[in-house]
């Protein structure tokens, strides 16, 4: 009851002052794992030096052009790997997969989901309306109104809540170098979606007005792909924010984007056995979350204390069995988990919290 409520608010608080310290006092001995926070910065320079860290830039995209990729190959985060010095070679499988670029969007460019307010009669382009009453938050369903006749490349199914877009009838795919384009996407401004990021309070300088005035102006996109627990999977899409996360990653400064190569290069090499892993997507939201809550000054003076902050708050978001997306904090990107997963994933995070500089050694 109210001791219980009262008991885990009080762990929040010491939980809350134990990350402050890591990143208020950079000569902190961290009570965890015993190290001095700068012991820790040298360390982790020394045994995983960027020079190690193989990341394959990709041209950006931008909402002009007629597709992107789906998922983290955008912003080249898939691709980041360390060079696999072992015996045995035993990421050469990982990376294996990580290198397919089959997950290309193919933008329509006649086509833009817009909510219902927001209809611009002069506009020489097809709308379909938002329509998220009846999905989980980051999806939605596409509302075709019955003054509408649809395109003739559209797949519709008429529920008892009115007509949806399904899809569209098999495009002639334009080439795209050798990519595989897989799905179709539709434009859907950010600002219809995204207006509370935008708008909450940011403690100190990451993401810049700049940076929020520039993703507000962007375009994401929506694919073909339903929630597991959706109700009518056949009519909803998730919306997709890969193009925008493409422009964070490219505002990171050099030493937050080194903070995240060592992030993940750490827990691919301590994961990649694990049927069901943590993807970039895991990561990046909890590394642009940290971003907000450091001032970004400190990942070049206090990398070690950033780096178990980091840590702490995905070992959080594990056993809490939640981590929020960055831009959608209501969709729930772990729910697919089992118990067990989750588990066996807070065992590893921890024993990197515990063991950072022990662990970092037998990568």
């Amino acid at each position: 009851g109210i001791r219980d409520v009262e008991r885990s608010r009080g762990l929040g608080d010491v939980y809350k002052r134990q990350l402050a310290c890591l990143i208020e006092d950079p000569l902190l001995t961290d009570p965890v794992s015993g190290i001095p926070l700068p012991h820790l910065s040298i360390i982790l320079r020394h045994l995983i030096p960027d020079s190690l860290i193989c990341f394959l830039s990709l041209s950006l995209h931008t909402t002009l052009t007629s597709h992107h990729y789906a998922g983290s190959i955008e912003d080249g985060t898939k691709l980041i790997r360390l060079d696999d010095l072992s015996r045995s070679q035993k990421m050469i499988d990982l990376y294996k997969t990580q290198l397919s670029f089959k997950d290309m969007v193919h933008l329509k460019s006649d086509l833009e989901a817009v909510l219902f307010k927001d209809v611009d009669a002069g506009s020489s382009l097809s709308f379909v309306f938002i329509d998220t009453s009846k999905t989980k938050p980051g999806y939605c369903r596409l509302f075709i109104p019955d003054d509408h006749v649809p395109e003739i490349d559209q797949i519709t199914l008429r529920t008892e809540s009115g007509l949806y877009l399904e899809g569209f009838k098999t495009p002639d795919w334009p080439n795209v170098s050798d990519t595989e384009i897989t799905t179709v996407g539709i434009r859907c401004s950010f600002n219809n979606v995204g207006m509370d990021w935008y708008i909450r309070k940011r403690q100190f300088d990451f993401p810049s007005l700049h940076l929020r005035l520039v993703v507000l102006g962007l375009y994401c996109t929506l694919v073909q792909k339903a929630h597991h627990q959706s109700d009518n999977p056949a009519i909803e899409w998730k919306i997709n924010f890969s193009l925008i996360e493409s422009v964070l990653v490219k505002h990171l400064s050099n030493e937050q984007f080194y903070g995240f190569k060592i992030f993940k290069a750490l827990l691919d090499n301590l994961t990649f056995h694990l049927e069901r892993r943590l993807k970039p997507k895991h990561l990046k939201a909890v590394f642009f979350q940290t971003c907000e809550e450091i001032p970004s000054v400190l990942w070049k003076s206090n990398l070690g204390g950033c780096f178990l902050f980091l840590l702490s708050k995905l070992l959080c978001c594990l056993k809490r069995r939640v981590l929020p997306h960055y831009f959608i904090p209501e969709r729930n990107l772990i729910d697919d988990l089992s118990a067990d997963d989750l588990d066996t994933l807070c065992v590893i995070v921890e024993s990197v919290r515990i063991f950072p500089v022990h662990v970092s050694q037998f990568l």
